[in-house]
């Protein structure tokens, strides 16, 4: 993870940035924190949880929809695009924690 900068704090802001910006970031970061929800939050598009992974439960319907049909048809629409950016950024973190425990499980 260090090249995304030294601290957890810098890496967090270049997710951050990244997924504001960035379509490949925002998508990917939809695909895995969509596969961290439960069976029933995916069913229902509802959180139901408090288990530190996953959309919050102002999300969880929409972003839900969002991803089923990334997933289904490989593309968003410009408007999903620019709500996905919209609202991305505050997985930030639990996006940069998943990534830094991949490395790990690696290593």
């Amino acid at each position: 993870m260090e090249k995304f900068g030294a601290t957890i704090k810098a890496q967090v802001a270049t997710f951050r940035e990244k997924l504001k910006i960035d379509a490949a970031w925002a998508l990917r970061g939809l695909v895995v924190l969509y596969a961290h929800q439960t069976a029933e939050e995916k069913a229902t598009g509802a959180t139901y949880n408090d288990n530190g992974v996953g959309f919050t439960g102002f999300d969880g319907g929409i972003l839900s929809s969002f991803a089923k049909q990334y997933v289904s048809r490989s593309w968003l629409s410009k408007k999903q695009m620019d709500i996905l950016h919209k609202r991305m950024p505050k997985y930030a973190r639990q996006l940069r924690d998943l990534a830094a425990r991949k490395v790990e499980t690696v290593a």
